[in-house]
């Protein structure tokens, strides 16, 4: 009798760790998920008795896509600014052309788009992500066919 209550004591034992382990992974995976929450908008001030400046955070991003996009070889950008005026986030999704020189781009980003943010804020950015797609420029291939003449064994293109 007492064999068999220690097993079924050491299954039930089992399955509650196991249920345990499958909380805490659930917990880990949720956290894993991006949020997409923009920030609130800043309190810009130097001193509380002089005034205090809101500035919606719509329109950081707004001036830093268009910075990024003037950009050489830039086809795209778009911008995400989280945190507070003292401890900015800013994500940035570039796509750029094929032909683009992709260090000479980051450090751009990293010491003239990311410092001229800092800048505007009075205060360095916390973290700057930067994702990079590469993108084909829509240029129209004028080719559109190609045929196999058999009696040459050439390839002959043929232009629209």
């Amino acid at each position: 009798m007492a064999s068999a209550l220690t097993s079924s004591g050491a299954a039930i034992a089992a399955a509650i760790v196991g249920v345990l382990l499958a909380l805490l992974a659930a917990a880990w995976l949720w956290a894993q998920i991006p949020r997409t929450n923009q920030a609130k908008p800043f309190r810009l001030y130097d001193d509380p008795m002089t005034g205090l400046t809101r500035c919606a955070p719509g329109v950081l991003t707004d001036a830093v896509e268009a910075q990024v996009k003037a950009l050489p070889d830039v086809l795209n950008a778009s911008a995400l600014l989280r945190g507070s005026a003292t401890e900015p986030d800013l994500d940035l999704k570039v796509t750029v052309s094929e032909n683009v020189d992709l260090p000479k781009l980051l450090a751009t980003i990293g010491h003239g788009v990311a410092a001229d943010l800092g800048g505007a804020l009075d205060t360095e950015l916390r973290r700057l992500g930067v994702q990079v797609e590469i993108g084909k420029i829509s240029t129209r291939n004028k080719t559109h066919k190609i045929t196999l003449d058999a009696r040459r064994d050439a390839l002959e293109t043929v232009e629209s």
